[in-house]
């Protein structure tokens, strides 16, 4: 045998063709891998290569070996070295290409003579010697054939993930890593090659993969995206040049030199596609049986552990859950053999997993319970107690979810895991009412106690001038919470506040500086008080102001109420803001064309009398005003808001639009002879409408009435900066 390698074993060798040439010109980010290197350590060479068509081969020969009474393992260094030669090239024409790709990984003196092109019989006679191994194609050799179909699963470039596909079109191995730096993909045709007239040519004498069959094997090539060799399209764009340079100049016999070119290409494109259908269909095959048979193997494992468990009369071993985790306790234990040293470890993780399973199951019946005790706490005992509220307090009692942490309910819905004895730990009813009736005062007591502190501290009052309560009435009594820019006046609207079924949105609540000093703005605008002015006393006298420093939009300025005010100027703070107070007349008409809020058609209106199902019934403002006069029902003829009936504001609810006053109607004017008070008009309308509904053609001072919406220094007046 020969002890070195012969000239031309490049060309026979497992790398691509002219890779050596074709690496030097490319920027390639990863080392050129060791083609070589021997992936055999010890005896489970075929499964560490990670490559199913070798490992399910091997089995098969070993299978079959046993069938025959073969020996599996020769001992090569005292009987196969000592045949004569002839016998052991006869012998090696019989020998498994797998095997033979085996010598050559792992014996030197086996290498140096399977890759001599003299003893190139030898790979043909095992092809031949089993035919349901993929032929060879004619265009490369059998020994990278071999690296193809048995190779580890590696990237040929930068070798070190397993993730990579072999492709039997351009006889390669590529990962999704170092795809772009090898192909060229069918919308980069435009401007690749030169000349652009011989573009298409290039293409169409090219082989090609689709995208999708190139990264995951598919049949399917007509919708994805074909893929060139950026090697073959490069060659072949300098061989197409070369054919276009001489038909340019004339040589004689080049057309038809290119026409023969263009045949045997398109020949070999068909005869390559032919040879790459097998053997993807060879090994989609061998990996849809291993897949099968593992799960089969899989599921019979999975069939013995239930038998042990139904043995074993283990109630949990009906329940999907447990069937799930054993599946996940064989597949840990899928690639060793199934013996009964393994047996033995699944039984005792299997003890171990239903202690689990049942520790599991009493936590979740415990979780249930209390979460059907909790049910019947805030929906039905918690009820009862708020139908004894009146329905104006009701917004400010603390939720079902406070009432969880009662010290009486501390035993009910902490159950133990596992009861000595089925006992009725139910607490008394009216226990419950007395513990809903002073603990809710108190966590009200203790809510309002706080809120007045801040309220104290902020603005430097004594404590003894006002009470806690009578403070929060005040309207300088403006909190603010982190995940909100609304302002909260007073203990109504912060309670409502307080829901903590959505604590998830809101944040600390804080008293706001900037609130209290807008409050005073607007009270010494109106001419009250605003240490003493009471927030109910300002709702009735219901002022309107624009803000003289907001941009007007396209409708005009906005007119605010008072707290609309207020929650305003937290959305406009740092910057400075300007509170406009609207004269009588300017009010008077901007209230005759607000609409009512929340809107008579929501289904937000309570009776403040049926307190048993104020809850469940909710009503449109017609809806309830009729419930309110049926003298069948409770006879009221004059109905008051928050005394007969009530609007349920909800969390969610949007909040009301202001009305906008044109820019044009802040200086408008009235018609003098129709009225109409509520009807604005520009000169230009107005002219108009005097001329069409009452004939004047000439207009006159007495046919109008001026009306301004704001005085004129009114903007510099009220200024506040913060």
């Amino acid at each position: 045998m020969d002890s070195k390698l012969p000239p031309d074993a490049e060309n026979i060798l497992p790398f691509p063709e002219g890779i050596s040439g074709y690496w030097d010109t490319q920027d390639h980010p990863f080392p050129r891998r060791n083609y070589l290197r021997t992936e055999c350590q010890g005896s489970n060479y075929y499964y560490m290569t990670r490559n199913i068509a070798a490992n399910v081969t091997r089995r098969e020969l070993k299978k079959k070996s046993k069938e025959t009474f073969l020996p599996t393992y020769l001992d090569v260094r005292l009987f196969f070295f000592n045949l004569p030669f002839d016998l052991v090239l006869e012998v090696l024409g019989h020998v498994h290409p797998l095997d033979l790709y085996s010598l050559i990984q792992t014996i030197k003196s086996f290498r140096n003579m399977l890759l001599n092109p003299r003893y190139k019989s030898i790979w043909r006679e095992a092809f031949a010697s089993y035919p349901d191994i993929p032929a060879c194609p004619p265009d490369i050799s059998e020994p990278r054939w071999c690296s193809l179909l048995f190779e580890t699963v590696q990237c040929n470039y930068h070798g070190g993930s397993y993730d990579s596909i072999t492709d039997f079109m351009f006889y390669d191995r590529y990962c999704e890593r170092c795809v772009d730096w090898n192909i060229y993909y069918n919308d980069q045709q435009g401007d690749v090659f030169y000349p652009p007239s011989y573009n298409d040519v290039v293409w169409n004498l090219l082989s090609y993969q689709s995208l999708w069959a190139f990264l995951r094997p598919s049949d399917d090539e007509a919708q994805y995206c074909k893929i060139y060799l950026r090697s073959d399209a490069d060659k072949m764009s300098l061989k197409v040049a070369k054919f276009h340079s001489q038909i340019q100049e004339g040589v004689p016999g080049s057309v038809k030199a290119f026409e023969d070119f263009q045949n045997a290409c398109k020949e070999d494109l068909v005869t390559r596609r032919d040879y790459s259908d097998t053997p993807s269909t060879w090994i989609n095959d061998i990996r849809s049986n291993f897949s099968d048979a593992e799960f089969d193997s899989v599921q019979k494992a999975v069939e013995r552990c239930m038998k042990y468990l139904n043995k074993n009369s283990c109630e949990e071993a009906n329940l999907p859950s447990t069937r799930s985790e054993i599946v996940d306790l064989i597949g840990e234990y899928k690639q060793h053999r199934w013996g009964p040293r393994t047996r033995k470890r699944i039984m005792r993780q299997l003890d171990s997993m239903i202690l689990r399973i049942r520790k599991r199951i009493k936590i979740e019946n415990r979780n249930c319970l209390v979460e059907e005790r909790k049910a019947r706490i805030s929906k039905e005992w918690y009820a009862d107690f708020k139908k004894t509220i009146a329905p104006i307090k009701r917004a400010c009692l603390p939720s079902g979810v406070d009432v969880y942490s009662y010290n009486i309910f501390e035993q009910y819905l902490n159950p133990p895991l596992e009861p000595e004895e089925k006992i009725d730990d139910t607490p008394n009813f009216d226990l419950v009412m007395d513990a809903f009736q002073s603990t809710t005062i108190a966590w009200v007591e203790t809510q309002q106690r706080q809120l007045s502190a801040m309220y104290y501290s902020a603005t430097s009052k004594q404590e003894q001038e006002l009470t806690y309560i009578a403070c929060l009435d005040l309207s300088t009594a403006v909190f603010e919470c982190a995940n909100s820019d609304k302002a909260f006046i007073g203990w109504e609207e912060v309670g409502a506040h307080l829901d903590p079924e959505y604590l998830a949105k809101n944040g600390a609540i804080s008293f706001s500086q900037i609130g209290y000093k807008a409050v005073c703005r607007i009270a010494k605008m109106v001419s009250v008080d605003p240490t003493r002015i009471m927030a109910r006393e300002l709702d009735e006298l219901d002022p309107r102001f624009f803000c003289g420093k907001c941009p007007s939009s396209y409708g005009g300025p906005r007119a605010y109420t008072w707290r609309e005010s207020v929650s305003h100027a937290l959305k406009h703070y740092p910057l400075p803001l300007s509170l406009v107070l609207l004269t009588p007349e300017g009010t008077a008409i901007v209230r005759a064309h607000e609409e009512p809020y929340p809107p008579h058609k929501f289904q937000s209106w309570c009776c403040n009398h049926c307190t048993a199902n104020w809850d469940e019934d909710l009503f449109t403002y017609a809806d309830i005003i009729a419930h309110i006069y049926d003298h069948n029902i409770h006879n009221i003829e004059k109905p008051k808001p928050n005394v007969d009936f009530l609007c349920v504001k909800k969390y969610n609810d949007p909040p009301r639009s202001p009305i906008q006053v044109g820019n044009d109607l802040v200086k408008g004017v009235f018609c003098a002879r129709c009225g109409n008070k509520n009807r604005l008009y520009t000169m230009e309308r107005l002219s108009v409408h005097l001329s069409t509904n009452h004939g004047v053609s000439d207009m006159a001072p007495s046919d109008w009435i001026m009306v301004n919406f704001t005085a004129e220094d009114e903007e510099v007046l009220n200024c506040i900066s913060w």
